[in-house]
């Protein structure tokens, strides 16, 4: 938008004041979101925001019943355990489904559906 920190952490804090948005604290990350979000997904949303996670959901999304191997493969990112790191955050907040594959040997992951079609029914925006 090409405005300073400054300047648009002033106008998120008045639209904030007038009960358009609402904002929260998670780590070092201060998110504001809009007012009609149900604040069940703040936390959903806010990790998504981060670069890592959401490439490992999208990848998720796209290859579902993936393993931490085969995501990490795909993204080229340096060690399986890093995509294991994020798709546990995503089982925490619901947005995966943890599975086992038929040996046994590595835990696999889905999209929870139902949960992802509900954040877009009040984050469309979210999605583009």
């Amino acid at each position: 938008m090409d405005i300073d920190s400054a300047e648009s952490k002033w106008h998120l804090t008045v639209l904030e004041k007038f009960g358009f948005l609402r904002s929260k604290y998670f780590g070092k990350y201060h998110s504001f979101y809009p007012a009609i979000l149900p604040e069940t997904y703040d936390e959903v949303l806010c990790v998504l925001r981060q670069d890592t996670a959401y490439r490992v959901f999208y990848d998720v999304f796209l290859s579902p019943n993936s393993s931490s191997q085969e995501i990490s493969d795909r993204l080229a990112l340096n060690n399986p355990a890093t995509a294991k790191y994020h798709a546990d955050k995503l089982i925490n907040l619901q947005l995966f489904t943890p599975a086992t594959d038929p040996e046994g040997s590595q835990e696999r992951y889905s999209v929870n559906t139902s949960m992802w079609v509900e954040i877009v029914k009040f984050s469309p925006g979210f999605t583009s």
